[in-house]
């Protein structure tokens, strides 16, 4: 439990449909839900936890499609068919309340869900659960966190602590800089620039990266995806798959490269831990470091 959206319903007779819904933009845990609410642990027994999700993702903008779920172990007796009812609507008005679908200049506190050909120039300091269609975030910064990027949605810059999750389908992303941080990126996603203190975790597919630089740091990097510049202070970790790295420069360092991934240009100060496989390597010069080369690697046209 505990996914978007969650609620605790509490009796009470004298409101409307006999129960209180209560919900927060800031959190999707039912324990931190309680605790806003201030449920005793002896009150609990009338408190049900419940979730209103979609059934996928590509569904988070059709109200419609969402269905209420219980956590059985804590279903009082009290929460029969009708109230289940009355607050699956209470729920549906929230999300129907949350989509954004025209041009807005600013998204602050709260939480949204972006679609459709939504605009929005900047978000901070709130929970943005989608951006999906064909919309478009330009600024995402402070401490701003979002949760899906996908279809041909399109976000701008992201910074500051600002927080992201997914970041698939054919969506684009502009410039990635501050304490970013971005957990996985997939599909025929677009990443133009990653610098500062961003730190990615997973990119995967075909996705393309342009330049990372800064003391930006990267996970795993896999598939099909191609990278072009990666300078300055910038780390990653995992190179593999079909990867392709176009120039490694800087003080740039990467831990392992490996199956039948391909790097351009090794130069500078850069670091290579260990490379293996079936990889390609075009040019090594500077002051660049290969750790552990095997055999079977190609540099520069001809096996090591």
């Amino acid at each position: 439990m505990c996914e978007f959206k969650s609620a605790i319903v509490l009796r009470d007779e004298s409101r409307k449909g006999g129960c209180e819904v209560f919900l927060s933009p800031w959190t999707e845990h039912h324990s931190e839900l309680m605790h806003m609410r201030g449920v005793k642990e002896r009150a609990r027994i009338n408190c049900a936890c419940v979730e209103f999700s979609p059934p996928s993702m590509a569904d988070a903008d059709k109200p419609q499609r969402y269905r209420l779920k219980i956590e059985e172990e804590r279903c009082p007796d009290w929460f029969d068919d009708e109230m289940k009812e009355f607050v699956s609507g209470r729920m549906r008005d929230y999300i129907k309340s949350i989509i954004i679908t025209g041009d807005v200049f600013l998204l602050i506190g709260g939480q949204f869900i972006l679609t459709g050909a939504a605009k929005a120039e900047l978000a901070k300091n709130c929970m943005i659960y989608a951006v999906m269609g064909s919309a478009t975030l330009g600024t995402v910064c402070d401490n701003a966190t979002l949760g899906t990027v996908c279809d041909n949605a399109k976000l701008g810059t992201v910074g500051g602590n600002a927080k992201l999750g997914t970041v698939g389908g054919n969506a684009k992303l502009g410039t990635v800089y501050g304490n970013a941080k971005l957990d996985y990126v997939y599909g025929s996603a677009t990443l133009d620039y990653v610098g500062g203190n961003a730190k990615l975790g997973t990119v995967c597919g075909n996705a393309t990266l342009g330049t990372v630089c800064g003391n930006a740091t990267l996970g795993t990097v896999c598939g099909s995806v191609k990278l072009g510049t990666v300078c300055g202070n910038a780390k990653l970790d995992y190179v593999c798959g079909s990867a392709t790295l176009e120039t490694v420069g800087g003080s740039a360092t990467l831990g392992t490269v490996c199956d039948n991934a391909t790097l351009g240009t090794i130069g500078d100060n850069a670091t290579l831990g260990t490379v293996c496989g079936s990889v390609k390597l075009g040019t090594v010069c500077g002051s660049a470091t290969l750790g552990t080369v095997d055999p079977t690697v190609t540099i520069g046209g001809k096996a090591k």
